[in-house]
Order: structure tokens, then C-alpha cells, then sequence
């Protein structure tokens, strides 16, 4: 396979500047796909995968009881990693992220064996300020114990969501 072919597909975000490069990464190593990128005409550098935010709020710690607190209970129970997606109906990004990102066929995949919990912050204010939620989107991802692996503010591309789904589930 050539380089080029192992260029799955690019995605590009042109209110954040940011162009994603999906690939094979059995079929390239980062060294060709660095040259294939600089062919283009564009300064290639990988990007750093989003990372946990400090300090985030301890599951159930700080989650007023109802139904947030119990479907984090029966993930924890069940072992289940969580994706809790604080967003708000008024939020483009937010609705972006459901329509596009959450509806994507490879992210629904992936997320068969995770609990997706969705928190409108307006409904839930007191479960968004326990979680310190101050900017919508907020994603926060569980693993299956329950800690928090990563928190990223903002809209995720279905490349980016898989990717910080994929390093959680393989730290």
C-alpha cells in the first residue's frame, strides 16, 4: 500500500484552525506520514492527544443524587467505562457534537461497551457545577474503575472522540 493510500480521510475545523489526518496506522509509520502531509505543502507535527484536566471532581463525590449519580453508580458496578457530556440545548457546539460526533456510525460503534451519560448543564446545574463544568461542550471519561482519565472542553471531531476513547481504554 502506498502512503497515500493509507490516508484514510481529512477533516478540517475551520473555526479552530485544526486539520485532522485519519490513517492506517499499520500500513504507515509516522515518518511517511509526516512526508506525505509535507508533500502537501503543509508543516507536519503530531498533535498531543487532549489530557486530563487537574483538579476533576471524583465520581459520585460530587454528584447530587438522581438519575446522573445513578447511571454512574450501575457503570461503576458493571465495571463500564462513562463518557458524561455536559452540554445545553441553546450550545451550537454542543448540538453539533450530538449530531455529528455522537451520531457517527464508528463512534456509536465504539461506544457499544461504554455508558454515555448526557447532562444538560441548564436542567443539572448543580451536577455540572459539582463536576466544575464552565465551558460547553465538557466531555469527561471515565475507565472502568471509575477515575477520571481525560476532560476536554469543547467540540470533538469523531476522530478526536475515538482517539481519547482509545486512550482510555489503553492507558
Amino acid at each position: 500500500m502506498s502512503a497515500e493510500a493509507a490516508v484514510q480521510a481529512v477533516a478540517w475545523d475551520f473555526d479552530s484552525g485544526v486539520v485532522t489526518v485519519t490513517f492506517d496506522g499499520e500500513a504507515i509509520d509516522e515518518e511517511a506520514l509526516k512526508a506525505v502531509i509535507d508533500d502537501a505543502g503543509f508543516p507536519a507535527e503530531p498533535a498531543a492527544l487532549p489530557t486530563a484536566v487537574s483538579p476533576a471532581p471524583p465520581p459520585l463525590a460530587v454528584t447530587p443524587p438522581g438519575p446522573v449519580a445513578d447511571a454512574l453508580a450501575a457503570a461503576a458496578a458493571a465495571g463500564r467505562p462513562v463518557v458524561i457530556d455536559f452540554g445545553a440545548v441553546w450550545c451550537a457546539s454542543c448540538q453539533r457534537l450530538e449530531h455529528e460526533t455522537l451520531a457517527d456510525p464508528d463512534v456509536l460503534e465504539a461506544l457499544d461497551d461504554w455508558t454515555l451519560i448526557q447532562v444538560d448543564a441548564d436542567d443539572q446545574a448543580e451536577v455540572a457545577e459539582g463536576w466544575g463544568v464552565g465551558v460547553l461542550p465538557t466531555l469527561v471519561f471515565l475507565d472502568g474503575t471509575g477515575r477520571v482519565a481525560a476532560r476536554v472542553e469543547g467540540f470533538q471531531d469523531p476522530a478526536a472522540f475515538l482517539a481519547i476513547l482509545t486512550s482510555v481504554r489503553s492507558p
